[in-house]
């Protein structure tokens, strides 16, 4: 249905062309019955490019085609030409925006339950009424039922490589494989029915909702940092300005030692609606990707709006992206666990994080990054410092819309709970990229989903 207005448009385009030419032969056969003497082409070229006099009473025989009349014709063309060239822009700007338009909100409701009674979820519709029951604990919330919705806000985290002064994102790294930086295109994790990393032991049943309205690539089009675009049986962000660049992963090695920036996971800035009564507590996430373009400008703050109305719900930004009183357009998390380099914290692959330090001590540490750097709120030791209360809270509230279970432990894994080491080596979950995951007791690396 989306693509319906870009179909009316290529017809109006049509039916303006044919238009015109014929107009402009019918203009060609009265002339040549005045006497016009020439070829079709140069009664074109006459009609399109008279300038300073060169088209003359004289030179159009006898009079019967006036210089005014000729101004007048090319008037009239060149008002169907900027028409055209508006029609033909606007259909390409629509085509594109299908792949970064405001997408449908992603969330659910939950009901309590008891020892006796387990806990009860249902998938929202577009006011926020439930929409059908979704079976709990079960990894993964593709909303098949009542209103189709794939995660789209958790499409949208993806590791990189932050500049150590934490005002911009150096480069991406691959959505497969960490250990690459991503190139012009992005792959984007599709949770289920991803065609690469699948969840094990989910249906992959159906079409990721995440391609509705995104068009093929196309060599021919000129395609804006978020834009997205279906190849090679894959969808596909853009993160810079191309043309003629086909989707392909990432092959250049990434630098995750710390010496190129610290290695994060980019979190898009989001909307969320809520409600609570009774027994029922319901989340929606929304996400408007105009604000959450690859590679922010950090420095600065965001301008967007606070809140976004969709539906007659009113979606506020979740606090996590007001820090310091100014408006975030992203936050960042560590990818890995802090190693402590000589007295500075730091998220990078190959160290054995640090423990058995006190609160105080983990945050100093985390500060001294700051020397020397400037925030946009001007607070002081404000650009990197602990993970804070609002943030986790944003990705907890992300994690419980996808997998719809509070019990994260039995979807995502137990974690580092068994043996006497604590401390573990950093950079072990490079290969799933962009996917979340966890390592079995035999050291097998289990890919679970997008995030």
């Amino acid at each position: 249905d989306a693509l319906i207005p870009s179909r009316k448009l290529h017809q109006q385009h049509h039916d303006l062309i044919h238009g015109a030419i014929n107009a402009l032969t019918a203009a060609y056969d009265a002339a040549v019955a005045a006497g016009f003497v020439g070829t079709l082409a140069e009664w074109a070229a006459i009609l399109r490019t008279p300038t300073d006099g060169s088209v003359t009473t004289a030179k159009l025989v006898d009079g019967s085609v006036t210089a005014a009349k000729v101004a007048a014709d090319v008037a009239t063309q060149q008002e169907l030409d900027a028409e055209t060239a508006a029609r033909i822009a606007a259909d390409d700007a629509l085509a594109l925006a299908l792949g970064s338009a405001v997408r449908p909100a992603h969330g659910l409701s939950w009901y309590g339950g008891t020892s006796a009674t387990p806990d009860a979820y249902q998938a929202l519709g577009p006011t926020g009424a439930d929409a059908g029951a979704l079976a709990g604990n079960t990894g993964y919330a593709r909303q098949t039922t009542g209103v189709p919705v794939d995660p789209y806000a958790q499409s949208l985290m993806r590791r990189c490589v932050l500049a150590n002064d934490g005002a911009s994102v150096v480069y991406y790294l691959d959505c497969d494989d960490s250990t690459k930086r991503a190139g012009v295109w992005l792959r984007v994790h599709e949770g289920v029915t991803d065609p690469v990393s699948p969840i094990p032991g989910q249906a992959t049943t159906g079409t990721a909702t995440l391609r509705s309205g995104v068009l093929a690539y196309e060599s021919a089009r000129t395609y804006a940092p978020g834009n997205r675009a279906t190849n090679g049986g894959s969808l596909w962000e853009c993160l810079i300005v191309s043309q003629g660049v086909t989707p392909a992963p990432g092959s250049v090695a990434a630098d995750l030692t710390g010496a190129a920036g610290q290695v994060m996971v980019e979190v898009p800035r989001f909307y969320v609606w809520q409600a609570h009564a009774s027994a029922r507590h319901a989340w929606d996430v929304l996400v408007d990707p105009v604000e959450v373009r690859p590679f922010p400008d950090l420095s600065v703050a965001s301008n967007a709006p606070v809140e976004h109305t969709v539906n007659g719900l009113t979606y506020s930004v979740h606090p996590a992206f007001t820090k310091a009183g100014v408006q975030r357009s992203h936050r960042y998390i560590a990818a890995f666990r802090a190693f402590d380099n000589a007295g500075i914290l730091e998220s990078t692959s190959g160290r054995t994080y640090t423990a058995s330090l006190t609160r105080a001590a983990f945050r100093t540490r985390a500060q001294a990054r700051n020397v020397g750097l400037s925030d946009p709120s001007g607070a002081a030791n404000d650009v990197w410092h602990l993970l804070d209360w609002h943030l986790w809270a944003a990705v907890q509230m992300l994690y419980l819309v996808e997998y719809r279970t509070f019990h994260s432990q039995a979807v995502l894994g137990g974690g580092n709970i068994s043996g006497g080491a604590y401390a573990k080596t950093t950079g072990r979950s490079a290969p799933l990229g962009n996917a979340s995951g966890n390592y079995d007791a035999a050291g097998t690396l289990l890919a679970v989903t997008t995030g």
